[in-house]
Parts: structure tokens; sequence; C-alpha cells
């Protein structure tokens, strides 16, 4: 642990309600152990569960100006499906990285969505849309 909480803490919060319903826990700016658990285990059924996940990190995203979501395009490689980019950059915050790793970690996230990285710290990442 990093010393931002224990795994008591997680443990005792994961039987709480929807987790986009979290306050921002990290009081000294950085993303709280909770906060790196819910991203690593949020529940995906779907493209709108990632899409909020997305947001869920976003909301905790030191430098806000350093991610963001782009409208959404056709790409032929994803069958001619939808899609929505996320760009993010960590401006080598060490709390932005944890938020990266975190996502990186959770198994559904990781098979889907990581389409490009860059060294200094610049993920893209497609989640297909669906408008219905």
């Amino acid at each position: 642990m990093n010393g931002r909480g224990n795994m008591d803490e997680v443990n005792t919060v994961g039987a709480m309600g929807d987790p986009s319903d979290d306050p921002v826990l990290g009081s000294d700016g950085y993303p709280h152990t909770i906060e790196i658990a819910r991203i690593k285990t949020w529940p995906v059924q779907s493209m709108a569960d990632l899409r909020g996940l997305l947001e869920y990190v976003r909301r905790r995203w030191k430098y806000d100006d350093m991610m963001w979501a782009e409208g959404d395009e056709t790409d032929d490689m994803l069958g001619g499906r939808r899609y929505r980019e996320y760009r993010m950059s960590t401006g080598g915050w060490s709390g932005n990285e944890d938020l990266v790793g975190a996502l990186e970690e959770n198994t559904i996230f990781a098979m889907i969505a990581p389409w490009s990285w860059q060294r200094g710290g610049h993920y893209v990442y497609r989640v297909p849309y669906d408008p219905s």
C-alpha cells in the first residue's frame, strides 16, 4: 500500500452502492487506495459502464485539461463500429499515473479500450459507442 489507506477501508467501502457516487477521497490530492480499488474492480457489463469508469477517473484526474474525450468516430478496424476516443496525459504526476495503472488492471477495460501509448505518459483509449 502507498500510505493513503489500507485494505480494511477498501473492503468496507466495497459494500457501498454505485461507485460513481463516491466523493473524491484523496485529501492530499492523490487518489486514495479506495478509489484505486474501485477503478481496478469497476463492474463492466456494457460500453456505457466503460464510459462511466472513464468519467469516474476524469473526476479524479489532476490537471483536468490533460484528459478529454473526442467525439464519436467510425473505424473500419472495429468492424465499422462507432467509438469515442479518450486522450490522457499524466503530466508526469504520479497520482495520474496511479489512475492509469488502475485502469490497466481492470481486466475488461484492458481487453477493450487501450489504443495507443506514447513515451511521456500519453494514453489513448477507444470505447465502442452504441447510440441506442
